[in-house]
Parts: structure tokens; C-alpha cells; sequence
């Protein structure tokens, strides 16, 4: 499922900009509890919440549903798949009160994109569980892929960041470094309990200096400098795979004072 929180679709865009794309799109009035989409209609393309609240969910093995996103007004969502039969009970149902939408479709959306002078974009992954379905299975075997992918790159990919709204970065510049500073010492009150622990293992030789040398390597450091890398990879993919418009770089998104940490 692609999700898109709190993101003004039309904001940059003139009505010559409007007239010129000749986007395709039309303005569906759903009455509380019908669906916008189940199963295998109405998928594969974008909605733009104009007034109401959707309810996002999914069938369980048992036909129940469980809901996993309420959708507001002002933000976009959509389901996609190569297979019509195979949404595995994922539905997006009017919820509260009769709801408006704008419908778009997929290719008309991404005309969208390009003119939008700082798209801020937060794509949330469907909570349906695939692991039981058969026809499912990973490409790679992941342990070898991610030994194999660290040795070729260096890079252990990150997966998570601290973000801080700009407005109140700008009247607390202080709250950057404070949260990084509590971040590392959290960690530095980890890091002996854990040595603490393996010490049983290394003084009788169960484990070796190999491992000793392997423990001070941190692939999952803190801070810019020491993922430096990874970063400057990310934003390269995101802009060579068209989700910017230019190669952002990392002096414009990380705080000054923690671009050397």
C-alpha cells in the first residue's frame, strides 16, 4: 500500500501547469461504509482525500478484519498489484461519514511529481502478512546476500532515522546535538554490560580476538560522519530512481552541528 501523509497535491501548481498535463482524473462521492476498494476492484491507482476518513484493512485467515491505517483528509493512499486476484482481503472502506476523493491513476499521479518544488513523502508498507502465502519467496538467501552485499559496499543499510519538524529546529538549534548526545549514551551504557558478558566466553577461549576485533566495528554507528556513505548511496538511488528532482545533499538535511558527529 502506498501512503502519503499531510502533502498539499496541488500547492505548486498553476492552472496553466494544470491545463498542460492533462491529467485524467475524476471525483468519487462514497456514501459511510461502501468501499473504495477489495479485492480485486478499483486498485492500481491513487486517492486523494478531500473530506471524510477511509479505513485501510485487511481480511485474517479467519475473515476478520483488521484495520491498520484511518486515512485523512489532504492525504493520498492507494494499493497496487500485478495480480488482480491477489490482495489477500486488503479493502479501503468510507469510514464515519460519507467521503470525497479525487482518483487518479497511476501514470497521471507521477506527472504530478516532478513539479512539486519539495515533496515531503512518507510511504508506509501494507501490515499484510505474506509469509504463508507460498508463491512468495526471497530472491536472494538474505544471510548470504547481506554478507555478500557488506564485503562488496560496506554498507549495512539504515533503517531508521530521527527527524526534527524545522520550525522547531529553528527555535531550539540545541535540540539536534542534545538528542544525538542522549542516543550515544545510551549506547555507551550498553556497550560494557555487553562486554561484561562476553568476558565468560573470551577468558576460557570460546571466543577469539577475531571476534573481539569484530565487536569494535560498529555497523550500526550514530551520526552523519559515520554514515556518511550509506547517506550520500541513499540520496543517489532516490534521485537516480526519479523520487527527486535533483540529488539532494546532506548538508541540507542534517543540522549543522551534528554534520561532523
Amino acid at each position: 500500500m502506498l501512503l502519503i501523509r499531510n502533502y498539499d497535491l496541488w500547492c505548486h501548481l498553476s492552472d496553466e501547469d494544470y491545463a498542460e498535463l492533462k491529467i485524467e482524473h475524476h471525483v468519487m462521492e462514497v456514501p459511510k461504509g461502501e468501499y473504495i476498494y477489495f479485492e480485486a476492484y478499483n486498485h492500481n491507482k491513487i486517492y486523494f482525500v478531500k473530506e471524510g476518513y477511509i479505513r485501510i484493512g485487511h481480511l485474517d485467515a479467519d475473515g476478520n478484519e483488521k484495520i491498520s491505517e484511518i486515512i485523512q483528509k489532504g492525504e493520498l493512499f492507494g494499493q497496487f498489484t500485478l495480480e488482480k486476484s491477489n490482495l489477500n482481503g486488503e479493502f479501503a472502506q468510507a469510514y464515519k461519514q460519507d467521503v470525497s476523493l479525487c482518483a487518479f491513476y497511476i501514470e497521471d499521479f507521477e506527472k504530478l511529481l516532478p513539479l512539486q518544488a519539495d515533496p515531503t513523502i512518507k510511504l508506509h508498507r501494507s501490515r499484510i502478512n505474506l509469509a504463508s502465502d507460498t508463491r512468495i519467496k526471497p530472491l536472494f538467501e538474505r544471510a548470504a546476500e547481506a554478507k555478500r552485499y557488506f564485503a562488496k559496499t560496506g554498507i549495512y543499510q539504515i533503517n531508521h532515522g530521527m527527524v526534527i519538524r524545522r520550525p522547531i529546529f529553528e527555535r531550539h538549534p540545541w535540540a539536534a546535538l542534545n538528542i544525538y548526545n542522549a542516543f550515544a549514551k545510551a549506547r555507551g551504557d550498553v556497550i560494557p554490560a555487553r562486554d561484561t558478558s562476553l568476558l565468560r566466553h573470551f577468558e576460557p577461549g570460546l571466543i577469539g580476538d577475531d571476534v573481539r576485533k569484530a565487536l569494535a566495528t560498529d555497523p550500526m554507528a550514530y551520526g552523519v560522519k559515520g554514515n556518511r556513505k550509506v547517506l550520500e548511496t541513499i540520496t543517489q538511488y532516490v534521485h537516480e530512481q526519479g523520487l527527486s528532482a535533483r540529488r539532494v545533499a546532506l548538508e541540507e538535511m542534517f543540522a549543522p552541528s551534528t554534520m561532523d558527529l
